[in-house]
């Protein structure tokens, strides 16, 4: 991860992007979505919405974190770099299990 004027640079196989920033969102049940945005490029929603019974495991400004698959090299840099904080909590749903976070001090909150 390189940081640029507080963008993230981040690199996977042969993509490249920076993160600009992030914007939030409420999914139909009321739990918090979120989306990265990349410059150039759409942006990426780094948040699952879980089955029901999950959001009862979220405090305020919580929300889960799609650490699998495409969201994998997001969700990981995000958090390297203070953007996303883990908060323990994981949310399970099949075989997939996802981490709790809230948004950190570092992260640039765009508007909408």
């Amino acid at each position: 991860m390189i940081k640029h004027n507080k963008m993230i640079e981040i690199a996977f196989g042969n993509y490249k992007a920076n993160i600009i920033g992030l914007t939030t969102h409420v999914y139909g049940n009321n739990t918090m979505a979120v989306v990265a945005h990349i410059r150039r490029y759409q942006g990426i929603v780094i948040s699952i919405n879980l089955e029901p019974v999950n959001s009862l495991l979220l405090g305020e400004g919580e929300f889960f974190v799609k650490n699998y698959s495409e969201g994998k090299p997001f969700a990981d840099v995000l958090i390297e770099a203070g953007w996303l904080v883990p908060t323990g909590v994981i949310g399970r749903q099949g075989f997939i299990a996802c981490p709790a976070c809230r948004i950190g001090k570092a992260a640039i909150i765009l508007e909408r």
